[in-house]
């Protein structure tokens, strides 16, 4: 009897011990998706300077470099500081662009879903340097040129023709998708290099520029929208370059008719 009942008894254990670990069990992934949800929200700063950096890269086709990052999920707010992009090879300037100062406000409740948006985006004093090379060249349509091959190459490998590839190419991709409302760049200055190997530097206005709903309304990857960013702010400075040498080269042709027929009425007496 003593047998039968310590059987029971330890029947009754095992089965207890089972009741209590099976909702721990089962509680187990959650657990981990919580561990890497708190892993990725504590090196967040960390994660979004590396995406910059890699996707702002890959996309322009030289050197992008952020100082720091600073995420606020609370609050939603980010900051982004030092963020610089290097010249081209075979131009003398280090970067092309120098965009010191970056605000931004983002659509929190968008964290988790698989477009995130951020409301907008602030640059301010953000610098350009239009520089030619020897081959009067200038540093900004080589970017240019660099972003048209990264796209080109871009829908090579991917190769979507019709709206189911494109659905399946965007669950495989591995950048996030976002979507841009607004961003805006005030108060900023292209420095000019018209000869090459001349210091002398033609200080001009950037007028402002102010782009909407970047990505809308499916979402694009940041190397996307560093194309469409980096394009606009480079079409613009180059125009703005272009408006200044036109009218230089009004005032030198003025000026030497002026010369030429100072001569000949002084030639004349």
């Amino acid at each position: 009897m003593r047998g039968k009942s310590s059987a029971k008894q330890s029947g009754k254990a095992v089965k207890s011990g089972r009741r209590r670990w099976s909702p721990v069990i089962l509680l187990a992934p959650v657990l981990l998706i919580v561990i890497l949800l708190l892993c990725v929200f504590l090196n967040l700063d960390r994660v979004v300077k590396s995406g910059i950096e890699k996707f702002g890269s890959r996309a322009i086709g030289t050197a992008v470099h952020v100082k720091s990052v600073h995420i606020g999920l609370k609050e939603g707010r980010a900051a982004v500081r030092g963020l610089t992009v290097a010249n081209p090879g075979g131009f003398n300037g280090k970067n092309a662009f120098t965009l010191g100062e970056i605000g931004a406000a983002i659509d929190v409740r968008s964290i988790t879903e698989d477009v995130k948006i951020i409301d907008s985006i602030m640059v301010l004093e953000p610098e350009i340097l239009a520089e030619m090379n020897e081959d009067r060249t200038f540093n900004l349509n080589v970017i240019l040129g660099n972003l048209s091959r990264s796209a080109s190459s871009s829908k090579e490998k991917t190769g979507a023709r019709n709206t189911e590839e494109a659905d399946q190419r965007r669950v495989t991709k591995e950048e996030p998708l976002l979507i841009i409302r607004n961003i805006l760049f005030r108060n900023g200055v292209i420095r000019g290099r018209l000869e090459f190997g001349g210091d002398r530097e033609t200080v001009l206005r950037l007028p402002t520029v102010h782009m909407r709903n970047l990505g809308a309304p499916d979402g694009a990857t940041p190397t996307e929208l560093t194309r469409q960013i980096i394009g606009e702010l480079s079409r613009r400075a180059l125009a703005e370059v272009r408006k200044k040498a036109v009218s230089a080269a009004k005032d030198r042709a003025k000026n030497e008719a002026e010369s030429a027929v100072r001569k000949k009425i002084l030639g004349g007496f």
